[in-house]
């Protein structure tokens, strides 16, 4: 007779992300680079939304497509576009995704990583001042600014100050349409 015995209770085993690409504080992400999380059990495609897993930077969400594999244990997000440079992203995954089981994350968890900077092309140096052309056709100059040689349209000096280069350092504006290459140093 078992009307005696006790029940055993077996615990469900909570999904958990067990590896992420980037991981946490990845520096020089390339900026055509897709996140990618592993997950120790299989997990219901359904629940990987917008609003459940999400990649954003300080100012706004990065739109893209999630993908989960055949196994269901890996998850993918691809940009849109390419995401910008020198910039912080955060990626996050919220207690609305489940496993197949119906078994929600414990706990929301989100993480951060930070792309490479924007490639140069050229540099260019005057007297008081320095003019990079970068990959994108833009062009950023630090330095002195007497009589607004820099390009801002003010005189304020550039580039010896704390928050003043990298993306701090607005390029100049050259009007619609118009690049620059500055001459490489034979």
């Amino acid at each position: 007779d078992n009307s005696n015995a006790d029940s055993i209770s077996i615990p469900t085993l909570n999904p958990r992300i067990i590896t992420s690409s980037p991981s946490e504080n990845t520096r020089d992400v390339p900026v055509t680079s897709s996140i990618e999380l592993a997950f120790n059990k299989p997990m219901d495609a359904a629940t990987f939304t917008a609003t459940t897993f999400s990649i954003s930077d300080a100012d706004s969400p990065v739109e893209g497509l999630i993908m989960v594999d055949n196994d269901r244990k890996k998850v993918s997000f691809t940009a849109t576009t390419s995401l910008a440079y020198s910039t912080v992203y955060t990626i996050t995954a919220t207690t609305g995704i489940k496993d197949s089981e119906g078994v929600q994350l414990p706990k929301a968890v989100s993480w951060t990583f930070r792309t490479v900077p924007q490639p140069v092309d050229s540099i260019s140096t005057g007297f008081y001042h320095t003019c990079a052309g970068l990959e994108s056709n833009k062009l950023k100059c630090w330095g002195r600014n007497l009589y607004g040689i820099l390009g801002q349209g003010d005189t304020v000096y550039r580039g010896d100050g704390k928050f003043e280069m990298g993306n701090y350092l607005k390029p100049v504006e050259l009007g619609t349409g118009q690049g620059v290459k500055l001459p490489v140093p034979s």
